[in-house]
């Protein structure tokens, strides 16, 4: 069943007459790939394959099956990404993750494409470059805030702004943030809070989220607006009918689709 946009007319509004920041997670990927295995969970997952000692490997991924809760699996996703450094598996893992999967969902493309005709803009808390593949934008990360600023400052959406990093071993940027030492420095970085913040003041509109608990990195950002925001505009969640988000801040309001 469809939904009413009519039925929903601050939404409405907001699309209408407000400058828009689209935030995309884990499921965007999974939509333009029609892969179902895109999210951030399955990414862990797969990680834990890569590990030698196939002991710890299996006591890791049981630890996931008991507890999928964010703050677990920022504790385990800490211990795959320091053990697969130090045996040299990170890479193979992170490209099989993020480099080889190609769009082939054109409708959505095609409609991403389409949201760029307002310059409203595109940001991720993903780490590949599946919506620039999809949209032909530019990337840019947190760690770029001067052209993070200019870009929606002159309201010229020419960049998927990744605010939790991205992985290119084509140009040789790595930047993710994924473990809690990762989180807490950018909580701590000037350049990536104040782009933060700017976003905050716009309209967001969060969607391929999921319920978030299959999402760290986003789960991760709504915790940050609900700490740190606190801006009275009202933000909005679209979400399937049957897998209901749960523990939203007040001001982010649910659609259903």
């Amino acid at each position: 069943m469809k939904s009413n946009l009519c039925d929903y007319p601050a939404f409405l509004e907001a699309i209408q007459n407000n400058e828009l920041v689209y935030l995309f997670g884990a499921g965007i990927s999974s939509a333009l790939t029609d892969n179902r295995s895109c999210s951030w969970w399955k990414w862990i997952h797969n990680g834990t394959y890569h590990m030698k000692d196939s002991t710890v490997a299996a006591n890791l991924r049981k630890s996931m099956d008991d507890d999928s809760s964010t703050d677990n699996l920022i504790k385990i996703v800490g211990e795959v990404l320091k053990t697969t450094k130090s045996e040299d598996s990170y890479l193979k893992w992170m490209k099989e993750s993020f480099e080889s999967a190609r769009v082939t969902n054109k409708a959505l493309a095609d409609t991403l494409k389409k949201l760029l005709i307002t310059q409203d803009v595109l940001a991720t808390t993903n780490y590949d470059l599946l919506l620039e593949q999809a949209t032909g934008l530019n990337t840019i990360s947190y760690e770029e805030p001067d052209l993070a600023f200019a870009m929606i400052d002159k309201r010229k959406s020419d960049s998927v702004l990744h605010l939790h990093g991205v992985f290119d071993s084509v140009h040789g940027i790595d930047n993710i943030v994924a473990d809690q030492t990762l989180y807490d420095t950018v909580l701590k970085d000037k350049g990536a809070q104040f782009i933060q913040n700017i976003l905050g003041t716009r309209t967001l509109i969060f969607v391929g989220c999921g319920q978030t608990t299959e999402d760290g990195n986003m789960s991760q950002f709504i915790q940050f607006a609900r700490q740190y925001l606190r801006m009275d505009i009202p933000y909005y969640f679209l979400y399937k009918r049957d897998s209901i988000p749960v523990d939203m801040p007040d001001n982010i309001m649910l659609i259903p689709y």
